[in-house]
């Protein structure tokens, strides 16, 4: 026998509200749809506001690079456009955008036979991408690709070779000039600030065997850099750091690292207030029991900082989200934007002026195979903590079930809630 309550409407009374505006996000859009593995997306801003991602799909049998956009803020996006269509396997992508508009995408590739760092673009905001160029063309696997791009249309690629880093500048399109190669190292980021300064973070080994954080700069578009500065100090075994530079040139770099050799792994971050002069010291910002890693680290225009990654404190890898609307002196309570009984990797955070982040990650909850997601969110959307559910014994009937659920939560204002109750 079925049961069916009617619909009950209730206003409730909050015991409390939130008192400050906090950043929430709604539910991750799925870009990808398809039933292959979609992996590591890449996401950036444009001008007005557009939402740009990039990632790697084997839904075709290999790995092709797709991208998708946003121009209402997230809420939806085109269909896919495969970038790549090739025999070979393309990953692992990396997207910018000039001031202008044009779209810049980078990957790795090994169509011709050893990996390649390729790189296309579009015109057009992202309707159209022209034909693929390979910048490497070496004998070596060429990996990790990252992009910059700075005032004058200049573009920088970052890329690794047999632990090696090298730079690319391109000063026109389609034609890209070998820099030099920065040292030996790997998992490098890259940013530009509004000077044109080029700012470098990346992991590799001291003198003493001992893994490191480096910072290093060029004031010169990529000509020579200042001798690499350790920001990790002491730290047990610091890992994948993750670099952003605000306009006006604080420097942020955050990076996962182990506690003590007891612990799992959480995040840390410096910054350095004078464009990488002096930084200050490491700070733990998970300090949980979980893992915390494929960390992310985004500076807007308005100075706030906001921080992605993925964590296992909740169960399982999530994406998390905090911000700094302090220049990184401190920063928000994490929040769990991706909550599912599935799982999340690969998170990267943008976020543009009018106050609207966006964090691409992907995403297992959707029949069992990672597709690409992006959360979107902004301070002002409603939100719910401390959700519980209660019953009460009242049994019209006498049979002693439970016919009466009292619902109870913290809201950030006064929602209308609509209930329907269905006992089998």
């Amino acid at each position: 026998m079925k049961v069916l309550f009617r619909p009950i409407i209730a206003i409730l009374c909050l015991m409390s509200f939130l008192t400050k505006a906090e950043i929430a996000f709604y539910e991750p859009v799925n870009l990808s749809f398809t039933s292959g593995h979609a992996f590591a997306p890449s996401i950036e801003v444009g001008p007005a506001g557009e939402v740009y991602v990039a990632w790697h799909d084997n839904d075709s049998g290999n790995q092709d690079v797709y991208f998708a956009k946003s121009i209402d803020n997230g809420k939806t996006y085109t269909s896919p456009i495969n970038i790549t269509q090739n025999t070979g396997n393309s990953s692992f992508v990396d997207i910018t955008v000039a001031d202008n508009g044009f779209i810049f995408i980078a990957w790795a590739d090994n169509t011709e036979g050893e990996s390649d760092i390729y790189l296309s673009f579009s015109r057009d905001g992202g309707d159209s991408f022209e034909t693929p160029i390979n910048l490497t063309r070496s004998s070596v696997n060429s990996v990790a690709a990252k992009l910059a791009v700075d005032s004058r249309g200049r573009v920088y690629v970052l890329w690794s070779e047999d632990n090696t880093i090298s730079l690319g500048r391109m000063d026109k399109i389609n034609q890209m000039t070998l820099m030099g190669v920065l040292g030996e190292g790997n998992n490098a980021r890259i940013a530009i600030d509004d000077r044109d300064l080029v700012h470098v973070s990346y992991q590799a080994t001291d003198d003493d065997g001992m893994k490191q954080v480096f910072y290093t700069q060029s004031r010169d578009q990529g000509k020579t850099f200042i001798p690499p500065l350790s920001v990790s100090l002491n730290s047990l075994s610091p890992t994948a750091p993750a670099l952003d530079v605000s306009g006006d040139g604080n420097v942020y770099i955050i990076w996962s690292d182990l506690p003590d050799e007891n612990s799992n792994t959480d995040l840390y971050w410096v910054v350095s207030s004078n464009a990488g002069r002096i930084f200050t010291e490491p700070k733990n910002l998970t300090q949980n029991s979980g893992v915390s890693v494929f960390n992310d680290v985004y500076a807007d225009a308005n100075g706030k900082v906001h921080v992605a990654w993925n964590d296992t404190s909740a169960g399982n890898y999530e994406t998390m989200y905090a911000y700094s609307d302090d220049e990184g002196v401190s920063f928000s309570e994490p929040l769990n934007i991706t909550p599912s009984e599935f799982g999340s990797l690969k998170a990267q955070v943008a976020a543009d002026s009018e106050g609207w982040v966006h964090i691409a990650s992907d995403d297992n909850r959707f029949d069992s195979v990672f597709e690409a997601v992006v959360a979107s969110g902004t301070e002002g959307i409603p939100t719910f903590d401390g959700i519980t559910l209660s019953t009460q014994v009242l049994s019209p009937n006498n049979d002693g079930v439970d016919e009466v659920i009292e619902f109870s939560a913290t809201l950030s204002e006064a929602l209308l809630w609509r209930v329907t109750i269905i006992e089998d």
